[in-house]
């Protein structure tokens, strides 16, 4: 084991549930360290399920063990009491907004810049999405567009909660893709090429009923079960 001395640049977590029943949930923790120059050290020292005792900003000893990959496993921090000044809060008074770390290449987002990571720009991505989605499907259902088990009963309520929930899901993820990658800027045409003239009625639609047990069709299923690829750093 060794130790270093730096600032904290940034405090990351991961919330997760485990693989094997009874999926309990847990939180991993992370850091980002910069030298008392004030250059960020590239790696990450992980901390496994606990919080470090520590804020962003501190100037903190950390006994760690180097791993395989580059980054740390944190064995122990100390913060200290009588810290040097951080030359990243100097940077950011004299320029009067927030100091930024290198920008970072990510597959999907880009160029990620700040002190932002790729976990945050997908949670971010994911809870705006997922808004956007709750006001469609709410807009979906005010106007009739989509099927719901007409029962009063509890497997009535179970499938339109079932239908609701699965359409939500999926078009959170579409949305997702479509705003990390601009996938629909190629696959919708441009409406300022021309529009279509006259404003005629819309087209009927089909009045699609359920008899009570039977079981709707499931238009908004995934294809494919989301999974969030982006390993955690």
């Amino acid at each position: 084991m060794t130790s270093i001395v730096g600032f904290v640049v940034k405090v990351n977590y991961k919330k997760g549930k485990s693989k094997k029943p009874p999926h309990k949930p847990y939180t991993l923790y992370s850091m980002r360290l910069s030298d008392k120059d004030g250059e960020e050290i590239d790696a990450w020292f992980q901390c496994g399920f606990d919080k470090p005792d520590c804020q962003e900003g501190d100037y903190v000893k950390v006994t760690v063990e180097a791993r395989d990959d580059g980054n740390y496993d944190v064995k122990g921090v100390q913060v200290s009491k009588n810290p040097p000044a951080n030359p990243a809060a100097k940077a950011k008074a004299s320029s009067g907004g927030g100091g930024s770390s290198k920008a970072k290449e990510s597959d999907l987002f880009g160029s990620i810049g700040g002190y932002n990571t790729e976990d945050d720009i997908r949670r971010m991505s994911w809870s705006v999405s997922r808004e956007h989605a709750i006001a469609t499907v709410a807009l979906l259902l005010e106007q009739g567009g989509l099927k719901l088990v007409k029962a009063d009963t509890k497997a009535g309520a179970a499938a339109r909660f079932d239908l609701i929930t699965e359409a939500i899901d999926k078009l959170t993820v579409e949305f997702y893709y479509d705003g990390a990658t601009g996938r629909k800027l190629e696959t919708v045409a441009d409406g300022f090429e021309g529009s279509p003239e006259g404003d005629g009625p819309l087209p009927d639609t089909e009045d699609d009923s359920f008899e009570d047990g039977d079981d709707p069709e499931d238009e908004f299923a995934v294809d494919e079960e989301f999974e969030d690829d982006v390993p955690f750093e």
